[in-house]
């Protein structure tokens, strides 16, 4: 593997996330598949379940180990590491995406790799910790476990009250930066043109842009 390419680590990312969905399709398929158990590690207890006894009894650990997203974990570590300055904020940007919408139970667990990586970038306080922490700040906008009975196509996820809050939560924090004088002109650039983009987004969402009811 090019140990910079930024499109041969997403697909390797892609690849074993791929590969442990399809075992455990797999195991469905041929009956080899008990209810979930209890949470294990902060793991969604259905990315656990599939293939009991598939590899004997000494080999439940490394079942679990795979459907608990080990090798996928591993992968996007590795990818991480490798791409870090020239590219290194778009392909964590392009990896978020491709989470965000990969049909898997390992998803969220997948996810807080990534955002804290970027936390890590913006505790640095380097060129792109404005970026990293701006990437962290509006996660819950666009970030929903995975249903399998729904299929995520990306962007903003919330809605009515929940949307509402999130923009006002975002909101507070980018003044409390700015205020600070933490973020630089960077972070005040950024924010700005987020605003911007919002306002283009959902000018015709009624939650947002009704008048207040009390001043």
């Amino acid at each position: 593997m090019i140990p910079k390419s930024v499109d041969l680590w997403r697909e390797y990312v892609k690849l074993e996330l791929g590969w442990v969905e399809g075992l455990r399709r797999r195991w469905k398929v041929l009956g080899v598949n008990i209810e979930p158990k209890e949470n294990s590690n902060g793991v969604d207890p259905d990315a656990l379940t599939g293939g009991e006894g598939s590899f004997g009894p000494e080999g439940e650990d490394a079942r679990k180990s795979i459907l608990a997203g080990q090798l996928i974990i591993h992968a996007i570590n590795s990818a991480l590491q490798a791409i870090q300055e020239e590219g290194g904020m778009e392909f964590r940007k392009s990896l978020i995406d491709l989470l965000r919408t990969y049909p898997s139970a390992l998803r969220s667990k997948c996810l807080d790799v990534v955002y804290a990586d970027l936390e890590r970038i913006s505790n640095e306080g380097g060129e792109d910790a404005a970026e990293a922490r701006f990437m962290v700040l509006t996660k819950e906008l666009y970030d929903r476990p995975y249903d399998p009975e729904r299929k995520d196509v990306g962007g903003v996820v919330l809605e009515g009250g929940e949307l509402v809050d999130a923009i006002g939560k975002i909101g507070k924090e980018i003044r409390s930066v700015a205020k600070s004088g933490k973020g630089g002109e960077k972070w005040l650039d950024m924010a700005g043109k987020w605003l911007v983009e919002q306002m283009e987004l959902c000018g015709e969402n009624t939650d947002l842009v009704r008048p207040p009811l009390h001043f």
